[in-house]
């Protein structure tokens, strides 16, 4: 989960364990560990912070401390209802999405050596939109679309059209017999304009009333969440986080170029096509519970990567950044217009994330396009 700084990048031959070991992994300083624990420590308590504040806020105001003592089995019936049954299957949904997000940028960001890689960008929420809009209007068409889509199809096509993405996304992003990082950003953006003139069209086909979950899920909503949904993306966080504890590691050397870690007895197109295919689990899973929340997978990872001052984003701080991220982007979607004195609009946490994510997006390419010019 560490790395060295720029500064304390080892050379070729300062590695930390026996040459040719697909287990050796650059060298890491006090100071830059204790950075990185503290940042990701933060990010941990601030999302803490953010699911107490969440569950406490509503037309029915609860103290923290009461919401506290009723998540330890202290509270009354009533306080319990409200908490586990009306708000804390929202909250811990997002946390979770913010998680599996957060996680899915640092793998893709990881493995294509761009900070502007993310589900986003690439296009893998691109194939999700496409497959949960198409099961919309099918089942529109069909006269099931309350039953069929909202419940089960639209959840279950958003997971299927995600990993066909990111599969036509690794099959298309070899260059000869290797996957080009470069060309896998290039193929994602394609897929990704693809994808969104495929749902615009297939938008003009349903009917006005019935397209209405496809546009909020398209906005990227937690309205909808059920705890039967928080645990679609539990799974998929537990079934990716021990290979990724192994391929962590090889993240690590993965950030020295690929000759030097192919020197030191890494596999490079093999660990980069495992690490995107898990990229592509998580960012599907989160995206089926919650719609196209867009920006996290793209700002969490950098943010934790340059606040804890590493060569590439750490995938499990990343991971705790876009937990703390989600849950309080949802809070203000709920309640800043109440806030405010303007009523008690609530928008789409994907609208917000978006208008903060998108500034971020340019300041990122403006600052990458030199390196982009070069590469081409």
């Amino acid at each position: 989960m560490t790395t060295a700084t720029r500064s304390e990048r080892p050379g070729p031959s300062d590695p930390s364990g026996p040459p040719g070991s697909p287990h050796t992994r650059p060298r890491i300083g006090h100071s830059s560990a204790r950075r990185l624990y503290a940042v990701a420590a933060l990010a941990i308590v601030l999302a803490f912070a953010g699911l107490v504040f969440s569950a406490s806020v509503g037309e029915t105001r609860l103290p923290p401390l009461t919401v506290l003592q009723t998540l330890v089995g202290l509270g009354d019936s009533g306080t319990e209802l409200i908490v586990f049954e009306l708000r804390l299957p929202r909250v811990v949904t997002g946390v979770l999405v913010g998680a599996a997000l957060g996680l899915s940028g640092a793998l893709l960001q990881s493995v294509a050596r761009n900070p502007l890689a993310s589900p986003d960008i690439l296009g893998i929420n691109a194939g999700a939109s496409v497959a949960a809009v198409g099961v919309v209007v099918l089942a529109g068409s069909a006269g099931g679309v309350s039953g069929l889509a909202a419940s089960v199809g639209l959840p279950t096509a958003a997971l299927v059209g995600a990993v066909v993405s990111g599969l036509v996304l690794y099959a298309l992003a070899f260059a000869g017999r290797r996957l080009d990082p470069m060309r896998m950003v290039l193929v994602g953006v394609g897929i990704a304009a693809a994808g969104g003139s495929v749902v615009s069209w297939l938008l003009t086909l349903g009917d006005v009333a019935q397209i209405g979950p496809a546009i909020t899920w398209l906005a990227g909503s937690l309205h909808a969440a059920t705890w039967a949904r928080s645990i679609g993306v539990l799974c998929a966080l537990v079934l990716v986080v021990p290979p990724l504890v192994v391929l962590n590691r090889r993240l690590d050397v993965l950030a020295l170029g690929d000759d030097l870690a192919a020197g030191l007895g890494v596999d490079v197109d093999r660990s980069r096509v495992v690490l995107l295919l898990l990229a592509t689990v998580l960012a599907g899973a989160a995206t089926s519970a919650a719609g196209a929340i867009a920006f996290v997978a793209l700002g969490a990872p950098q943010l934790a990567q340059r606040t804890a001052r590493l060569p590439h984003p750490p995938v499990f701080t990343s991971a705790a950044v876009g937990a703390a991220a989600v849950v309080w982007a949802d809070v203000c979607a709920r309640q800043g217009f109440s806030w405010l004195g303007l009523g008690a609009t609530e928008l789409p946490v994907g609208l917000l994330t978006a208008a903060i994510g998108a500034p971020y997006l340019l300041y990122v390419v403006a600052r990458t396009r030199p390196v982009i010019r070069r590469a081409g």
